[in-house]
C-alpha cells in the first residue's frame, strides 16, 4: 500500500494508492512541524510501520495552490 500525505501549513491531503481519500485542516500543528500517526476505529490504538518517509519544503515551488 502506498500512502502519500501532502501538507501545506495547516492543510493536509491524504492519498492511498494514488486515490484521494481525505482532506482536512489541523490548526493544532504549529507551522513548520510535522506529525505522523495512526489510530484505529473509535480512536483506538493502531500499530503501524513507516518506511521510505520523505519530507520536502514546497514553500518556493511555483504553480502550487
Amino acid at each position: 500500500m502506498k500512502v502519500v500525505i501532502i501538507a501545506r501549513g495547516s492543510q493536509f491531503a491524504v492519498f492511498v494508492n494514488d486515490q484521494p481519500i481525505d482532506y482536512f485542516v489541523d490548526d493544532s500543528i504549529p507551522d513548520g512541524q510535522n506529525k505522523l500517526g495512526a489510530g484505529g476505529p473509535g480512536g483506538g490504538r493502531a500499530d503501524v510501520k513507516f518506511d521510505n518517509v520523505k519530507f520536502w519544503n514546497l514553500e518556493n515551488v511555483s504553480g502550487l495552490p
